[in-house]
């Protein structure tokens, strides 16, 4: 059976763990997980795994710029947004084209 991945955003960035979905045992503790981040990129408030499951998708109220990671490679590529402030929430189309961002700010796009 293959490994879980969790990944989960905080004032730190992502912590990313596999877990064994047979194992009983299995408490996430930091020591054990990788942690993405980048300059500015805190606290992160929107993760969302893309459709395939192989690209994460990360976002923070404090940063114009969300981050598409291959956590296996803990590479990133930045998405910029035009304005609008930080962003709070993300999430990917279903065929893994576009992605949605929203802001506390009033302006809609």
């Amino acid at each position: 059976m293959t490994s879980l991945v969790l990944a989960v955003g905080c004032d730190k960035g992502v912590f990313v763990w596999s877990l064994d979905p047979t194992s009983m045992a299995t408490r996430p503790t930091t020591n054990c997980a990788t942690l993405l981040k980048r300059p500015h990129h805190t606290p992160v408030t929107g993760v969302t795994w893309s459709p395939q499951g192989d690209l994460l998708l990360t976002s923070s109220a404090t940063d114009t710029t969300m981050y598409v990671w291959d956590v296996e490679l803990e590479e990133f590529s930045p998405v910029r947004r035009v304005d609008g402030g930080g962003v709070n929430v993300v999430s990917w189309s279903p065929c893994s084209t576009k992605l949605f961002s929203a802001t506390t700010g009033t302006t809609f796009r």
